[in-house]
Order: structure tokens, then sequence, then C-alpha cells
């Protein structure tokens, strides 16, 4: 021992039993809790930094990495809570600005649009216009315009730093469902509307112009998404009920959003689509269903690309900012899947809730981590890794 030390203690060596390495991770990352209320609607900011959550009557600010706050709020670990005195009834809806420097947010019965500062938490602005209900609000991809559709059949457009009303979209004679603006950023100052009129209405922001009129007649649209480069714009129809959970929505449409053309009719779900989302390249457009399915289509030919059955009623879908990883969330086994879009095989279940999920998000492709969020009726915001086996 004396002489050899080194050489008796490597020739044991063999005997030691080396740490135990598990072969499978769990991939959640964080969970969030958000009680009493439920989580609704969840969004990640352009760069991932904060991650917003709407429960209540209240919007929360997350951070998605470290979990740890500069305020605690009933024993919760939050960023910052954004908690409108004057608002007395749930969030509906929530957005980002492109640049990440602004929030806003709508209520489910008030006719005030609520622009935040996120990194300080304050109210920028309350912006009042609207005569009814605000149902949907939207920032244009160069953060110039925020725009809101409501119950008064009109979209405003509103400069969100100062609170200026910049233009009053009118022309359609029912409730203005949803807005939205396309990313492209040639196609800046151009934002489609979805109303109860059975119209979609294309309108260039600038001008106030409405560009076209797209008349469907036979259904109600209650869904729209751009894909990335703004070529194609594709909406989701439905019955003329409120309750989301009784919408009979079960064909997806594409159009040219500058010459009003019908591109692609695309049917196949036997009930309700929930959501619909385009891949980042453009290539697929995923709608989620009812039936059970998520189903992948081309959106450039109209074609259906595969089907992806699962035995419970899918809510809501995303796509990760690769293109390669799709998550569909899924309501009675309380779950999130993870998809290869290309491949059809399923990568991942990400088991964590209790409760229905109802809405997904990725967190950007500039972001250090490859994180997805999901919201649920468990109160309940839970932050997972999507490299897979890794923590």
């Amino acid at each position: 021992m004396e002489k050899a030390p080194l050489q008796i203690y490597f020739s044991a060596l063999w005997m030691a039993k080396l740490p135990t390495i598990r072969s499978h991770w769990s991939s959640l990352q964080q969970t969030i809790e958000c009680n009493p209320d439920s989580v609704l609607r969840i969004a990640s900011s352009p760069d991932g930094s904060v991650l917003a959550s709407t429960s209540g009557h209240k919007v929360r600010l997350w951070d998605p990495s470290s979990g740890q706050c500069l305020n605690t709020l009933e024993g919760q670990d939050l960023l910052q809570t954004l908690d409108s005195e004057v608002n007395d009834d749930a969030y509906r809806t929530i957005a980002f600005s492109p640049n990440g420097k602004t929030l806003a947010s709508t209520s489910r019965s008030s006719s005030r649009v609520w622009p935040w500062d996120v990194l300080t938490g304050q109210c920028l602005q309350v912006l009042h216009g609207h005569t009814r209900a605000v149902n949907q609000v939207a920032f244009s991809s160069n953060d110039d315009m925020l725009a809101s559709s409501s119950y008064d059949q009109t979209v405003r457009l509103w400069d969100p730093c100062i609170g200026n009303c910049l233009q009053i979209l009118m022309g359609h004679t029912d409730c203005v469902r949803a807005v939205v603006f396309s990313p492209a950023p040639r196609f800046a100052n151009i934002l489609a509307s979805v109303s109860d009129d059975r119209s979609i209405r294309i309108w260039d922001s600038t001008t106030a112009k409405c560009l076209q009129d797209i008349k469907t007649y036979d259904e109600e649209i209650r869904v729209l998404a751009f894909s990335c480069d703004g070529e194609i714009l594709a909406s989701a129809f439905g019955d003329k009920s409120n309750n989301v959970t009784n919408f009979r929505i079960t064909e997806v449409q594409l159009w040219n959003p500058m010459t009003g053309q019908n591109l692609h009719r695309l049917q196949g779900p036997s009930d309700k689509l929930t959501a619909i989302a385009f891949s980042p390249n453009g290539k697929i457009l995923a709608s989620a269903s009812w039936d059970d399915s998520v189903r992948l289509w081309d959106p450039l030919y109209g074609h259906c690309l595969a089907i992806l059955w699962h035995p419970v009623p899918f809510y809501d879908v995303a796509f990760a900012p690769d293109a390669k990883t799709l998550a569909p969330s899924t309501s009675h086994d309380d779950s999130v899947w993870l998809w290869d879009p290309l491949t059809k095989q399923c990568l991942q279940k990400m088991e964590g809730h209790s409760s229905w999920v109802h809405s997904v998000a990725f967190s950007p492709s500039n972001y250090s981590e490859k994180l997805l969020a999901s919201a649920a009726l468990d109160d309940r915001v839970v932050l997972w890794s999507t490299f897979h086996g890794i923590t």
C-alpha cells in the first residue's frame, strides 16, 4: 500500500458500483399552479422569455425556464400579475406584440382592451371605443397597430402605446368573431376579419379600405389563420352557438386573401373542428377535431397528407418553430401528445395534467430551451422539454 497505493486503488475499481443512470427522463420542466381559476389561454412572447396565461380575472406572466419570481401572490411564482380594478369579468383572449414588449388582453363581457407593459406589468392604456364586448385582439407584424374585433360589428385599429383609435373598419352586419394580421412583412398592412354575417373581409389597415368581401353563405366562420408568407388564409366554419363545446365545424377552406379566390375546400372530419395551425414553413396545415383526429393537409394542393388518430377528442394544436414537431392537446385523457408530422409517428405522450388541456404553445426558435407550454382546467400551466429524453 505504501509503495504502490495508486495501483492497488486502480485494481479495485472494477468492483465499484457505478452511479445509476436513469434510462428514461421525464420531460416535465415546471408546473405552475394557478388556483383557484382554470387556465384557458396561454401565449409565449416572441423571444420566449415570458409566458402569459389567463385565469379568472387575471393575466399572469411567468418565467418559463427558471420558475423564479419577482413577486409572489397567493404562493404562486409570478413575474407579474396583471389585474385591472375596473375589470369585473374573466379574461377572454391575450396576444403578445411581435417585439414582445406589449401584451393585450380582453374581457369576456367588456367593450374595452387593455395593453400592458410586459416588463413592468403596468397597464399602458385602457382602450375605449367599442360599444359591445370585444372578441379577439391581434398585433400587426411591425408592432404599429393593435386590432380588436367586437360584437358591435366593427374592427378597431389602435395605436397600442398612445391609445388612439386609428381606424374603424365597418361593413360587417353581425358580430365580428375574429381578426388576424398577415405575419408576412410585405403584407404587414393586411388583416382579415370573420363575422357571423357569414363573410370574411380582407382589409388594408392603412387606408381602412375593404379589399375583399368573401361571402361564404352556408356556414359561419369561427377560426382564421394566415400562412407564414401571407399567401393563403385558412378558415374553419361552425354553427351559431356561442359555446365552444357546441361547435359543429367540420371543414376548412383555403383562400387567396388578395383575390378572394377559394383555393380548396378541405373535408373529412366528422365532428367539430376546434383549431387550425400552419407549420412555420407553410408546407403543412393541421386541423384538430373532436372526431378523435388531427388531419395534416397540403395547403398548396389541398390533399390530406395524414390522419393522426387518438381515442379521445383533440382541443388545440401547435407546431414547433422548426416544423418538426406537432403538439395536439386532448380533452378526455388530460394529456399532450408530440407527433412527427413528416413520419406521422407519435414521439411522446406528455402526462402531468388532471383535467382537459385547452391550449398549447411552443417557445420560439431563438429561445435557448425547446419548451412546450400547456394550460388546462386543473388550474395549472405545465412546461415541458421537447428535446426528447433530456431534462
